[in-house]
């Protein structure tokens, strides 16, 4: 039930704001391969903002039932990390294929900090974002678009996806005049 409130919130909101969730994809229909990882996403989707940019995403909702680290549970969320995290190093920055991994907890914000620190321990190139996440409690009465509710593995707050900045106005062309002045 959480995940599916999770995904309508982020429809309505998208659309009060003008953006969409397109290519919705259920739990275990998307699979993702990275030797010798296999990962399937509680669900992944698309958000297309209204500029037309596109942002993917692949969801990790945690229900507290799982392990955060172990090396031999081959359903611990730090398997989870290693595994995007190597999906992930495949595609260079500005690749197509790039997604971020939101990670949504339903138990507490220190179960989500324990996830967000072990993931920057296990990462690569920790310079990279490929995990952003907030609890549940905190995304529904919000608007994940707007608000900063999202935190990565740098503790660096962010909304889902970038919002759109107006161009910075210039200042006005001074009209010439045909008299000098002197100081």
């Amino acid at each position: 039930m959480c995940l599916a409130d999770l995904i309508v919130h982020l429809t309505i909101t998208a659309q009060a704001g003008g953006h969409t969730i397109e290519q919705f994809a259920r739990e275990n229909s998307v699979c993702l391969k990275a030797d010798p990882f296999t990962i399937y996403p509680d669900a992944a989707f698309v958000v297309r903002r209204s500029d037309g940019q596109t942002f993917p995403f692949c969801v990790e909702l945690d229900n507290g039932t799982e392990r955060v680290r172990s090396k031999l549970d081959v359903e611990s969320i730090e398997r989870k990390l290693r595994g995007y995290d190597a999906h992930q190093s495949q595609f260079d920055r500005f690749h197509a294929d790039r997604y971020l991994v939101l990670l949504v907890t339903t138990r507490s914000q220190q179960r989500l900090q324990h996830m967000l620190d072990l993931a920057a321990m296990v990462m690569k190139q920790p310079n990279r974002t490929v995990f952003i996440g907030a609890n549940l409690d905190t995304i529904l009465p919000a608007d994940p678009f707007q608000d900063a509710l999202f935190t990565d593995h740098r503790c660096l707050k962010r909304t889902l996806i970038p919002m759109i900045t107006s161009p910075p106005k210039t200042l006005r062309s001074i009209p010439h005049s045909r008299h000098a002045v002197v100081l």
